[in-house]
């Protein structure tokens, strides 16, 4: 009897004979009847065993030439009737094969994975009833994967697919799949199709592991897929590489769809630069040039979330693996004029998509698929935040930047130059009057230590810390700071770091201290780590930090008088300004609170933060000095140091004006400033507020400004023009709380 390939699927009417009532036989006749569903040509024929379990053992194991020629089954009512058809029983491993066992002991599995046709196994069950007639379907248990390369040959491309956590063994009585060890793994070569048994866990995302060997070169290509294989389901990987000849690209694709009926599940596809596989997951990037667009590196960097803090604290390598992954792209445009660029979301759909910051005005528009479009209007918003559906733990950074006609062409005595490609370079030492320049499309893993006067990093290259060790104890981070300026603290001048990108630093990112003369523009810094502050400058004068976009878990910008120095000496004379910050956990901008001592020279004073945006904050407590923008004197009391007997000395002139917070969580707060006072008591004086802008479009747990005085003091305060969601603070209340009003001064307008 064969099978057209129409829509049919096998059926098994089961009934007992008469005949044979005194010892409970059952007869079994097979026939097709017609449904929505189709079945391959040829089930029929296959050979069977049929599993009969009764009272929680296995009473009989019969076994028929094929499924067609079965005429007869020993059997009663409630018995439970298993049946296996396979293609070729040399590819099955069963075990036990004995009767008298108990159900769950009896395991059906593919030996490894059956390359080409001959593997496929067919399952059906049922419970004979009291009328002991039962109809019994069959449906594929096993999958097949196959992987094909078009245009292969052409540049010699041998390609392999590894699969991970495929099921080892199925239970016919129980009709599940063993989990746990018995997971598998199991490779197909390009060309060839393979038998398997599905994923274990069939409904979590994963990641085939592909490799392409090209020459001397091996390409990895993370692709990843939103569910995993399941039982009777046909996945099909395709390679393209018509295109790779041209421009180094090429696709992979996954089709998977269902064995029985045909149709489709899952399709996706997604096109490779090759060297740049493990950079561009979730993201393709085009700019307009000269009316020709041109596709951008896009790479990844991991961020911390602050709903997360419990589960990460302390996980100093990411050994958990419960960091987000973002992805920034760096790229050169004239900026003669507006620039339009083109943002394609691989990896999922989407309902809304957001420029920021906000005030830029910025709107995207969908043009096909996946695609927006959007147009930055002049060089003075050349750095965005792209945000899909407001998720902001995996957005995209677009930091564009104007060719450099003033780079150095080569390394000399006085430059160590890194031009594009990747360098493992260890750790940098740059001494007195020397330059690092580390040119567009480098990618430069290692640090930077730099001794001595007038020192200058550059670049529009990228600075990682993701090779170097990630380390710290129960409470602080102790790996490598990505740039330590001046670490021997004698006094040095004229600093300057400009464009650079840092990614991934195992403790603080940029660490400046005892310079007067710093400059730093357009750095750009995404950083994980807990106790990764982004720029710290302790014991400094005559800083200017600019044009800056950070995204920390810690401290972004931090100023401190603190004991990393000797002699603790003010930091002064600081203009913070047109910056975009975002902070995930800490601070954005905090002066203090590591803020001097009375004992030792050294105090903050003079100090100006303006025209910055915050993008975010996520992370307010109660009676905390966790903010976007913050002022703290002094540390919590656990530090003689800071509090207590030795209380932080005075800080003085404090400016912030033209600050915009831009919808920045709920959870977050925009301002705070606290005192950890004691005895005796400690003095802030000529703080100003002035022009604070805060937009939210929904409610915020926390005040927009707190102050807590601890029993301390401020005088001189003055707050103009603070405005939540356009209404004016007239005085204290929902928007503004003092814990202490009679020990502040202030005046509000």
């Amino acid at each position: 009897m064969s099978c057209p390939t129409s829509a049919k699927i096998l059926l098994a009417s089961i009934f007992a004979l008469a005949s044979c009532s005194n010892d409970n036989a059952v007869g079994v006749e097979y026939r097709y009847v017609d449904t929505a569903q189709g079945i391959i040509a040829g089930v029929d024929t296959w050979p069977a065993k049929i599993f009969v379990f009764r009272n929680e053992k296995c009473i009989s194991i019969q076994d028929a030439k094929n499924i067609g020629s079965l005429t007869e089954i020993k059997a009663q009512s409630g018995d439970k009737i298993s049946t296996v058809a396979f293609e070729n029983l040399d590819n099955l491993d069963i075990a036990p094969l004995e009767t008298g066992g108990k159900p769950e002991t009896y395991a059906i599995g593919v030996i490894n994975a059956m390359v080409g046709t001959g593997a496929s196994v067919w399952v059906g069950n049922s419970t004979i009833s009291s009328s002991k007639t039962i109809s019994q379907s069959l449906s594929p248990l096993t999958s097949t994967i196959a992987l094909n390369a078009e245009g292969a040959s052409a540049i010699e491309a041998y390609a392999y697919l590894t699969i991970e956590g495929l099921s080892g063994k199925w239970n016919p009585a129980t009709e599940t799949f063993l989990q746990g060890d018995d997971a598998v793994s199991a490779t197909v070569k390009s060309g060839k199709e393979i038998t398997v048994l599905p994923m274990q866990n069939q409904e979590a995302e994963w990641t085939p592991g592909i490799k392409i060997t090209i020459g001397n070169q091996t390409l990895s290509p993370r692709f990843t897929l939103p569910k995993g294989i399941g039982k009777g389901e046909k996945a099909e990987f395709s390679l393209d590489f018509s295109s790779y000849k041209k421009s180094n690209a090429y696709a992979v694709s996954c089709h998977i769809s269902d064995i029985a009926t045909g149709k489709a599940i899952l399709s996706k596809s997604k096109t490779f630069i090759a060297g740049e596989e493990e950079a561009n997951r979730h993201y393709s990037v085009l700019v307009e040039n000269n009316g020709t667009w041109e596709e951008m590196t896009v790479r990844e960097a991991l961020c911390s979330n602050a709903a997360k803090h419990t589960g990460i604290w302390n996980d100093w390598n990411n050994s958990k693996a419960k960091r987000d992954t973002m992805s920034y792209c760096i790229f050169e445009n004239p900026f003669a004029g507006p620039v339009k660029l083109r943002v394609k979301k691989l990896d999922g759909q989407f309902s809304s998509a957001q420029i920021r910051p906000s005030k830029y005005g910025i709107s995207a528009t969908v043009i096909e698929g996946n695609t927006i479009e959007f147009t930055i209007p002049s060089y003075e918003m050349h750095k965005v935040s792209v945000e899909f559906d407001g998720d902001r733990q995996h957005n995209l950074f677009l930091y564009g930047y104007r060719p450099d006609a003033n780079k150095p062409s080569g390394s000399s005595s006085s430059v160590k130059y890194y031009g594009p490609g990747e360098h493992n370079a260890g750790t940098i030492t740059l001494n007195s009057g020397q330059t690092l320049y580390i040119d567009y499309g480098a990618i430069v893993y290692g640090n930077v230590v730099a001794n001595g006067s007038n020192v200058t990093i550059a670049g529009h290259g990228v600075l990682s810390g993701a090779k170097l060790k990630h380390w710290g104890d129960a409470q602080y981070s102790w790996g490598d700071m990505l740039i330590r300026c001046n670490r021997s603290n004698a006094p040095v001048a004229d600093l300057n770091v400009s464009d650079i990108t840092m990614i991934d630093s195992p403790g603080w990112n940029l660490c400046v201290t005892s310079t007067d003369g710093v400059t730093i523009k357009g750095v750009n810094m995404i950083s994980w780590e807990l106790n990764g502050d982004g720029i710290d400058i302790v014991s400094c004068t005559g800083v200017d930090i600019s044009d800056c976009f950070i995204r920390t878990y810690d401290d972004c910008i931090t100023l401190k008088c603190r004991f990393i120095v000797t002699p603790i000496t003010d930091v002064s004379d600081v203009s913070i300004h047109d910056n975009l910050v975002w902070p995930d956990y800490a601070r954005g901008v905090v002066v203090g609170p590591e803020a001097g001592n009375i004992l030792y020279p050294g105090r903050l004073h003079d100090i100006i933060v303006s025209n910055c945006t915050f993008l975010q904050h996520a992370r307010g407590l109660s009676d905390d000095l966790r903010a976007a923008f913050a002022i703290g004197h002094g540390s919590d009391g656990s530090s003689d140091l800071w509090s207590g007997s030795n209380p932080p000395a005075r800080i003085s002139d404090v400016t912030a004006e033209n600050l915009t917070f831009d919808d920045i969580d709920p959870s977050g707060r925009a301002v705070s400033i606290r005192q950890y006072g004691g005895t005796p008591k400690v003095v802030m004086d000529n703080i100003s507020l002035k022009n604070i802008t805060v937009t939210s479009k929904k409610a915020g747990n926390y005040p927009a400004l707190t102050i807590y005085t601890k029993g301390s003091t401020i005088t001189g305060m003055k707050i103009t023009g603070f405005t939540v969601n356009g209404e004016k603070i007239q005085g204290t209340g929902s928007q503004f709380t003092i814990d202490n009003p009679a020990n502040v001064e202030y005046s509000i307008e």
